[in-house]
């Protein structure tokens, strides 16, 4: 805020161009020599074309630009003194670096043709070709054979010789490029761009410069594809090009990050689905980074040295009747085997965005893991609750605090509760109870349908009908934003993301409050629908949900499972087996691929698994389908100190948490072999949903 000539405050905005805050305040010199110098209309040769926006970032954008002409080109901007590198290189320093190479391969065919070079304002620009073409990634997701078990379907047989062609192509560009002199340096699946019909490739983003003998640090670091510590710039690249291949038939190859050891599983699985020629292209590229074996440099990690792991595959988990309950065993003593190795955490788990009760919530913390252990019928350290308690101690009542199911105090309430701290828990429960107008968005992760479910679930636990009565109320407020379409905090789709998990929110709602049961269970039917309309059928019958990134996700937390789990709940609780039976087949069908990225519950087989088994009683396919997921955990598996242990999402680090790590794949696990509602961190999830209503407990009462 800033005194007008009254002296009173008006807003001083902070906006991308100069606002004027109020008459009677004098500009400072400085701002009005600069403003002058921006208000003149100075020609440039941007003025020659009508751009279109494609990508932004602190470095400067890439444009679609159409000359007078009605030529199309890209505009490539670099800002001055800014996107520093790892080698203290701005934008400008590293366009120059482009055009040189760019003009090095300018009749290879492997590069976008060089136009020109300018200057507008303080801005660097390089015109180039406008490629018509899709990036390897991209290309990737729309044309994997994900539903392909047979080896000689004809969809994989022509996708085997779609990708020799590439990986030809690209083991060829990459020897041009070398030639010069010079590496690409930033080579991942992104930086590739293919033409869908005549298979021919392009390299994009030569930004790098470096020498091939040159064991200067890279500038980028594209996760997976960074090289091992003691690579020489050309060997970087050929280490790049084995990933970019392995990518091509194998989704977890991050997993190499931790475990240099599982390259020879994943080369093991290659040759077993796509061949010898391919294997062989694949053996050519790593006889010339002899360097591969080494541990990937991962600056992210936190322990000051580098660990690396062994893969685990000493179990096979359907050898055994009883196979499911040993490998339960296994993950539980190495989840107590990670007990305070991370500093600041009771167990460690993925790296994530900060949050106040990240170290105890149920996602990412303790209250996860303990409520995982607990209901594996394992023993929990008293010193471990007690922990969990002393994390959270003075901060119940903050109204600043997240109350969150998954994210915050209501989830950490619930497991004290079904640990049996009482006390601990009326007060969590409580202060939602109190808190809960202060949130404001309405997903089940950490909005006010998973409050809400926890205000239901704590008033049935105790018995408390005051915690009916505001979950009553919370409702109201999530039925005036869907009725006035004010949903901006409902961005993503899903189970806890999404629409789907509100929908769950209204079918307990409609247990407790008969009088307005048919108009919560129209909402809850609503909110699936929601979903549904953001969900997009791929060619081969998948359906997934988009994300803000065009992709099409199969998991949990944002994709088909949680829908999947979402619809099983509703036809179980309103007792109508052919609800949404038009989508159902296809969003059966994303949860039954042969490549999942991650083995966790929110984003990967463990969720997937969950959902196939709230599915079989209607889809009883997915049973087999989910023997055939449990066999693919062991590409997962890892071994720390002869432990049993799984990476996390961003396969930087071992995670014995809920979301990503050892306690969520457990919860999975309890799910198929003791309940199935132990998805949930609701001490009577089934009543919840499914059990007596309040009109049926005030008869049977009465009676």
């Amino acid at each position: 805020m800033i005194p007008d000539q009254s002296g009173i405050l008006v807003a001083d905005k902070r906006l991308p161009h100069f606002i004027h805050p109020a008459e009677g305040i004098d500009k400072p010199k400085c701002v009005e020599i600069s403003l002058n110098e921006y208000m003149k209309n100075i020609p440039t040769d941007l003025d020659n074309y009508e751009i279109k926006a494609v990508h932004f970032s602190n470095s400067g954008g890439v444009y679609r630009a159409t000359n007078k002409k009605n030529e199309i080109a890209l505009l490539k901007e670099a800002r001055p003194y800014a996107g520093l590198d790892a080698r203290q290189r701005d934008a400008i320093e590293r366009l120059s670096i482009e055009w040189k190479m760019l003009n090095l391969l300018k009749n290879t065919g492997i590069a976008p043709k060089p136009y020109r070079r300018f200057n507008a304002w303080e801005h660097g620009y390089i015109e180039m070709e406008w490629l018509n073409e899709i990036t390897l990634n991209h290309w990737l997701s729309e044309n994997y054979p994900y539903q392909c078990e047979n080896d000689h379907t004809n969809q994989l047989m022509q996708y085997r010789s779609d990708i020799n062609t590439i990986a030809t192509s690209i083991i060829n560009a990459v020897k041009i490029i070398h030639r010069t002199g010079y590496v690409h340096g930033d080579i991942h699946l992104g930086n590739i761009m293919i033409n869908p019909k005549t298979m021919s490739i392009h390299f994009i983003d030569f930004e790098d410069g470096r020498t091939l003998d040159s064991k200067e640090i890279s500038a980028h670091n594209a996760m997976g594809f960074h090289p091992p510590l003691g690579c020489s710039a050309q060997e970087a690249d050929w280490f790049a090009v084995s990933r970019v291949l392995a990518c091509l038939c194998y989704a977890n190859t991050s997993i190499c990050m931790l475990s240099p050891d599982h390259w020879i599983r994943v080369k093991n699985n290659i040759s077993k689905k796509f061949g010898m020629e391919y294997i062989n292209l694949l053996k050519d590229v790593e006889s010339r980074c002899p360097c591969a074996s080494g541990v990937s440099d991962v600056p992210l990690t936190p322990d000051a040295h580098l660990t690396q792991f062994t893969p685990r595959f000493s179990f096979n988990l359907l050898s055994h009747p009883d196979s499911l309950s040993l490998v339960k065993t296994e993950i539980i003593n190495g989840i107590f085997h990670t007990r305070h190795k991370l500093p600041g955490k009771l167990y460690p788990g993925d790296v994530t965005r900060g949050s106040i009760w990240g170290a105890s919530n149920v996602s990412s913390g303790a209250a996860g893991i303990l409520m995982s252990l607990h209901r594996a019928n394992s023993i929990i350290n008293s010193d471990d609750v007690q922990w969990m308690k002393d994390m959270i101690h003075g901060f119940a009542q903050s109204n600043q605090s997240d109350f969150g199911l998954y994210t915050g105090l209501s989830g950490i309430g619930l497991v004290a509760f079904e640990l049996g701290e009482l006390e601990t828990a009326h007060e969590l429960l409580f202060s939602t109870y109190e808190h809960w107008k202060e949130t404001r968005n309405l997903d089940l992760n950490g909005g006010l349908a998973g409050q809400g479910l926890a205000l239901i679930s704590y008033g049935m636990a105790t018995d408390d009908k005051r915690y009916f009565h505001e979950a009553i109320a919370l409702g109201h407020r999530i039925a005036q934003w869907m009725e006035s379409n004010q949903i901006a905090s409902i961005k993503q789709g899903g189970l806890l993301h999404g629409w789907s998990g509100i929908a769950l929110f209204w079918l307990a709602l409609s247990r407790i409050d008969i009088e307005h049961n048919p108009a919560y269970i129209r909402r809850a039917l609503n909110c699936i629908c929601r979903d549904l309309d953001n969900t997009v059928i791929e060619p081969n019958g998948m359906r997934g949900i988009k994300d803000k990134h065009n992709r099409s996700l199969p998991y949990l937390a944002d994709g088909s499972a949680g829908l999947i789990v979402a619809i099983s709940i509703a036809r179980i609780a309103l007792h109508d087996d052919s609800l949404f039976h038009k989508e159902w087949d296809s969003l059966i069908a994303a949860c039954s691929s042969s490549q999942y990225a991650f083995s966790g519950l929110n984003n990967g087989i463990a969720g997937i698994l969950v959902a196939n088994h709230f599915a079989s009683t209607w889809s009883p396919q997915t049973t087999q389908t989910n023997n055939r997921l449990l066999d693919e955990l062991n590409d997962y598996s890892l071994s720390w100190e002869n432990t049993l242990q799984f990476p996390g999402d961003s396969y930087l680090r071992l995670s014995s948490d809920y979301s990503t790590g050892s306690a969520g794949i457990l919860t999975a696990l309890n799910v198929l072999t003791h309940n199935l509602w132990d998805l949930f961190p609701l001490p009577n999830a089934k009543d919840l949903f499914c059990g007596r209503s309040a009109e049926q407990n005030s008869r049977k009462e009465q009676q």
